[in-house]
């Protein structure tokens, strides 16, 4: 199936475009024009819940994902502004996220299953944010995924996925990508992550 944000953007409107290949299954999407305090987002991040069944443990089976696209480096306030208020509102208005739990104990209080969040994209700078409960960027600092050589496209978790998940990241470099006096297919790699269900420890008496 395929999904469609609402147009956003300063200049020509983008959308965020998602293919979803059986068995998941899409169960709620929306499209964030501005945070709750009012900042304006200008190209909306569009979020999805998919339910993948072929996890064992039931914590793993709700995965809620963020296509993000930031401001420029040339408009860094604008991008700084915009990346810290939609991360904020997202770990704390339960809304944003779809209403799943975003920490463990979010789930012990709310007496409901955890969840994988998942944000990804292009951030246009390198999305260091461990302590609003986010893990490090999966893809190093130095790890390039543009044709300007720059750590801009990244996918950030929220920690405590990653302590009963294997991750594996990595960029498709394109052979023909696009530079500044060059015809190619995008001036941004893609970006690919695996999710990796493993056996979990069980806690000591």
């Amino acid at each position: 199936s395929m999904h469609l944000s609402e147009p956003s953007g300063p200049g020509n409107p983008e959308i965020h475009t998602v293919f979803v290949r059986k068995p998941l299954r899409v169960l709620q999407k929306e499209t964030c024009f501005k945070t709750t305090d009012g900042v304006e987002l200008d190209h909306a991040p569009f979020t999805l819940e998919v339910l993948d069944e072929r996890f064992r443990n039931d914590d793993n089976k709700h995965i809620v994902i963020s296509s993000v696209h930031f401001p420029p480096s040339s408009r860094a306030n604008a991008r700084d502004t915009q990346l810290k208020a939609f991360l904020a509102d997202y770990t704390t208005k339960s809304n944003v996220r779809m209403h799943r739990p975003f920490t463990t104990q979010g789930a012990k209080d709310a007496r409901m299953n955890e969840a994988i969040h998942l944000i990804a994209g292009d951030f246009n700078s390198y999305p260091e944010f461990e302590n609003m409960g986010f893990s490090s960027p999966l893809l190093g600092s130095k790890i390039s995924t543009s044709s300007g050589n720059q750590a801009y496209d990244n996918f950030l978790l929220n920690r405590d996925s990653t302590s009963r998940l294997c991750w594996c990241a990595e960029v498709l470099e394109l052979a023909n990508i696009k530079k500044k006096s060059e015809d190619g297919l995008s001036d941004h790699h893609p970006i690919l992550l695996k999710i990796i269900e493993q056996s979990v420890t069980t806690r000591k008496k």
